[in-house]
């Protein structure tokens, strides 16, 4: 298909959930005793019918996105739910219902969270550098440090290549250093 036909075609289907969007009341934050001011889109500058029509595209192709939150300006102004793939840790894997008060298995979703966090820290110069050891900042491991700890950045840890063994491909009930992450009180010294 010619690239102006499919940008023609995607306008339309586009232009079609909007107008379905505008018909319901989507994305609208659930009122919850949490301490998020809840405000419009339109409020904050965005456009709360495009919102929409995203999340109605997500919903249509099956995306297995779990949920779209938008915070701007400190207030809480889109927020909408759906049905998907999940791998509860430890638990059942299966489609699941999720909503505002569905506790959610992030896993790997927090080195995207540290990534940022470290960007703001280098920002404010809060840490020199990625390429400083890891060690510094847990000086209340100093006596328990194993040989060539003293080796592994900030930047190693990133990109997960700290070099520390790890194995996750035994199954949950053997026990894998996954479940030992989750269970173990003393992850330096684990049972």
């Amino acid at each position: 298909m010619r690239p102006l036909v499919v940008a023609l075609i995607t306008a339309l289907s586009f232009s079609a959930l909007q107008a379905r969007a505008q018909l319901a009341d989507c994305g609208v934050p659930a009122k919850l005793d949490d301490g998020w001011t809840i405000a419009k889109p339109e409020d904050t500058g965005l456009d709360g019918t495009r919102l929409c029509a995203i999340a109605e595209r997500l919903k249509v192709t099956n995306a297995n996105v779990h949920g779209v939150v938008i915070v701007r300006s400190g207030k809480l102004v889109f927020e909408q739910y759906f049905a998907g793939y999940d791998e509860p840790w430890g638990g059942s894997s299966g489609r699941y219902e999720f909503d505002a008060n569905t506790l959610h298995d992030l896993r790997s979703v927090t080195k995207s969270i540290i990534s940022l966090l470290l960007g703001i820290a280098l920002d404010r110069k809060l840490i020199a550098s990625l390429d400083e050891p890891v060690t510094k900042y847990f000086p209340e491991y100093a006596e328990v440090k194993a040989p060539g700890w003293d080796k592994i950045t900030l930047r190693h840890l990133l990109k997960m290549a700290s070099g520390l063994q790890w194995d996750e491909n035994l199954p949950w009930n053997d026990k894998n250093d996954e479940w030992h992450l989750a269970n173990d009180s003393d992850l330096i010294h684990p049972q």
